[in-house]
């Protein structure tokens, strides 16, 4: 007997697909069911149908269950029912009062005039954290993160005007990081020889969104801005526990978003120096290779030098836990189906009544990342005596920002004086120690004298402009003296005396002018000779 062909259409929400419809296993069941029916109606993806012989009419029977279908969140998204219908995924959005984006740790403060410490997050920066929302959910409740969800009924961007992105991050977390192209800072110390964690920044996503899609028995998510733009805050954490006034415009601003004083411990919990606390924990905190001097001027009418750095996390994280914060903060609820589907997440949360954002590292704070900030660390005020003598800088794995903190004496591994080649002390030279294919640098006191700390025990070699040496770093702090090579004083002031006749040879009228300013660099040169 020949072979019967038909068209299939399987109607979705969004059209039709047509393919040849294979012959039935009896082929004379179904040439009689055409003869009684006609060509096969279209099929539902629900549904098959069965041609009523009696009738002469095609019938829609529901396929066996369970069975997925497709709906506007996607293939296979939604549930064939008994009566042969398909049932859209419950989905809604979870509105929690404020997520933390960063800590920002404020620099050292001076109370002498000039520059100010600051310190400033740019293009090589893409500070922010990984978060996961896990702990919000039972624990038997599988949770997966999308970074995006493929349906048109709300938007599942960050803001038109975001200056952070999202991004697939490891462990089914979603990274939440400034882009490069934002500049956040400069932020300064304060008015006052101290580190004053007081003026540490606080940076609040205030709108934040997270939508959720039923999947399966679990639940899938991605975050949100709820609103058109990205509302961003800092807060300074003396304006959350009272030692410095908080700004009314910025009040308001929290209290518009319904932060109130009862969310101050959460928010400050994340920087853990809010609380006067020193103890530095290794498991979020690298040392980097920076060292930055912290002394007064060397005479009373002398100005504070700043010292403008580019600091970067190039030390190798030999730690291998994953540092990680949480913080839980009251939220609303919206359904976008029906009072079902507000039954169906309500029974997969942990708790009704807040929600936790479950931070992490993100891919870009991890070993072999780069990250960078523009540092300028000023000195305090002449006749400051200490205690702080010197600045270490860590990187904070958890938001990528550095932490700036008085040197150990404990990290101590090698110190001495840098001299000239007549013996004479090198104030405010830049010096660097590579050990282990890791540079790390400092500066030169006024009295010529360096410290490196938080370096590993091997040889080492310390390089200034004009000079080099080897130290062998061991276990214990080490001092040596650096002495500049020998230097023919005559000759190079015999040079910089040629190079400024070249200078003046060069000069056009007026002549006084360029002349003048021929001989600057004559003395400038003479001055640098042998040093």
């Amino acid at each position: 007997m020949r072979s019967i062909n038909g068209v299939v259409c399987a109607v979705m929400l969004w059209g039709c697909s047509y393919q040849e419809a294979s012959a039935p296993p009896d082929e004379s069941v179904a040439e009689s069911a055409i003869t009684n029916c006609g060509l096969p109606q279209p099929t539902r993806q629900c549904n098959r149908t069965v041609c009523n012989t009696q009738t002469g009419i095609w019938e829609f029977e529901p396929l066996p269950l369970p069975r997925a279908c497709d709906t506007f969140a996607g293939p296979g998204t939604g549930k064939c029912t008994i009566n042969g219908s398909c049932k859209d995924p419950n989905f809604g959005e979870v509105r929690p009062r404020f997520f933390v984006l960063a800590v920002v740790y404020s620099p050292p403060g001076t109370s002498g005039s000039g520059t100010k410490s600051s310190v400033t997050y740019s293009a090589g920066s893409t500070f922010g954290t990984s978060t996961k929302t896990d702990h919000s959910f039972k624990t038997n409740v599988s949770v997966t993160a999308e970074t995006k969800f493929n349906w048109v009924y709300a938007s599942d961007t960050l803001g038109a005007n975001a200056s952070y992105t999202k991004s697939s991050g490891t462990s089914n977390s979603l990274e939440i990081k400034k882009t490069q192209t934002d500049t956040i800072g400069p932020q300064e110390g304060p008015p006052a020889d101290v580190i004053d964690h007081n003026t540490d920044t606080i940076w609040l996503w205030l709108n934040p969104g997270v939508l959720l899609l039923e999947s399966g028995a679990g639940v899938k998510w991605t975050v949100t801005s709820h609103g058109a733009e990205m509302r961003i805050q800092y807060v300074r954490v003396g304006w959350l526990n009272g030692t410095m006034p908080m700004p009314p415009a910025v009040a308001s601003t929290l209290a518009t978003y319904g932060i109130t004083s009862a969310d101050y411990p959460t928010i400050l919990g994340r920087d853990p120096f809010a609380n006067g606390n020193t103890t530095i924990d290794p498991d979020r905190f690298i040392q980097t290779s920076t060292t930055v001097l912290y002394e007064p001027p060397f005479t009373q009418d002398g100005s504070t030098v700043p010292f403008t750095r580019t600091i970067t996390n190039d030390r190798t994280d030999t730690n291998s836990t994953t540092t990680s914060d949480e913080h839980s903060v009251g939220f609303t609820f919206t359904v976008e189906t029906s009072e079902a589907a507000s039954a169906f997440f309500q029974a997969k949360l942990s708790t009704s009544s807040t929600w936790t954002w479950s931070c992490s590292e993100t891919t870009s704070t991890e070993v072999g990342s780069s990250q960078s900030a523009s540092a300028t660390i000023t000195g305090p005020a002449f006749g400051y005596t200490g205690p702080i003598s010197d600045i270490s800088v860590y990187f904070d794995k958890l938001y990528g920002t550095f932490l700036f903190v008085p040197a150990s004496p404990q990290s101590l591994k090698a110190s001495g004086v840098l001299r000239d080649a007549l013996g004479q002390p090198l104030a405010h030279r830049d010096l660097t120690l590579v050990s282990n294919g890791v540079t790390y640098k400092t500066v030169t006191r006024n009295n010529g004298t360096y410290r490196f700390y938080g370096v590993p025990a091997g040889s080492a070699t310390a390089s200034t402009s004009g000079g080099s040496w080897t130290m062998a770093i061991g276990s214990a702090p080490i001092t040596q003296d650096l002495a500049m090579p020998s230097c023919n004083l005559s000759a190079c002031q015999a040079d910089c005396d040629a190079e400024a006749a070249d200078c003046r040879a060069d000069c056009s009228p007026p002549l006084g002018p360029c002349f003048a300013a021929c001989n600057l660099l004559r003395n400038a040169c003479r001055n640098a000779c042998c040093h």
